[in-house]
C-alpha cells in the first residue's frame, strides 16, 4: 500500500514525459527492489538543463529505504550525476574525497580500494544497469536527508484530576492497622482498669444502707 501511495504521489508531480533513462531500466530496476526510484526516474525529464547528448550517472535507494519518506524533485535530482557516465571501474579510480556535482548538493565520494560509497552511503549493487544514456548503481539508502511522508501529529495534554475515592494505597494501611494486634502491654493496662472498676462498684454496693 505504501508503495502505491508514493507511485501516485510522484505520478502528480509532473506529467510524465520522454526520460533519459530507457524502458530497459525501468524493467531492470523494478525487478531488483528498485521500483520506486525507477519510476521517479523514468517519469521525470532529469536532463532539462543539460544537453541531449548528455549521460548521466544515477545512484539508486531501494524501496524498503523509501517507505514513509517524501520522494520529490529536489531528492531525486541529487541522486542523478548529469556530467558524465560512470560505471564502477571509473568510481574505484577517482580520488578519496572527490566531490560529484548534483542538484543541489554535492556527493562526497569515498572508498577502501574494494567498496564505494558517496556520502557514507554504501554502493550496494553496482553496475545495476547500463546503456548508452546513463549508469545506474544500486545504493545502501538515500544520499541525502528526506522529509517523512506524514508528520506525527501532536497529542493533546490532559490535566490529570486528583480521585475523590480514597487512594488504594490508604485503604490497604487502614485494612492492615486494623487488623494488627494489639501489644500486650495495652492488654494488660486494659485489664487492670476493668479490675479496677469493678472493686470500686464493689465498695459502692457494701456502703448502700
Amino acid at each position: 500500500m505504501s508503495i502505491l501511495l508514493l507511485l501516485a504521489f510522484l505520478a502528480a508531480i509532473t506529467p510524465a514525459i520522454e526520460a533519459v533513462c530507457s524502458d530497459a531500466m525501468l524493467t531492470s530496476l523494478s525487478s531488483s527492489g528498485f521500483t520506486i526510484f525507477a519510476h521517479a526516474l523514468h517519469s521525470q525529464n532529469i536532463t532539462a538543463n543539460a544537453t541531449t547528448a548528455a549521460r548521466v550517472t544515477c545512484f539508486v535507494p531501494p524501496d524498503d529505504s523509501l517507505l514513509g519518506k517524501v520522494l520529490g524533485p529536489t531528492t531525486l535530482r541529487a541522486h542523478v550525476y548529469t556530467s558524465g557516465a560512470l560505471p564502477y571501474q571509473a568510481l574505484l579510480k577517482l580520488p578519496l574525497n572527490t566531490t560529484l556535482p548534483a542538484h543541489n548538493t554535492r556527493l562526497v565520494f569515498g572508498t577502501d580500494g574494494r567498496r564505494v560509497s558517496f556520502n557514507d552511503v554504501l554502493v550496494t549493487a553496482p553496475n545495476l544497469h547500463v546503456d548508452d544514456s546513463c549508469v545506474v548503481h544500486g545504493v545502501e539508502g538515500p544520499l541525502v536527508p528526506m522529509p517523512p511522508l506524514t508528520e506525527d501529529a501532536p497529542r493533546t495534554r490532559t490535566k490529570n484530576v486528583a480521585s475523590q475515592a480514597l487512594p488504594k494505597h490508604r485503604r490497604r494501611r487502614f485494612a492492615e492497622i486494623v487488623r494488627q494486634p494489639f501489644p500486650h502491654s495495652i492488654i494488660c493496662f486494659s485489664l487492670s482498669c476493668i479490675v479496677a472498676t469493678l472493686e470500686c462498684l464493689e465498695v459502692q454496693v457494701s456502703f448502700e444502707p
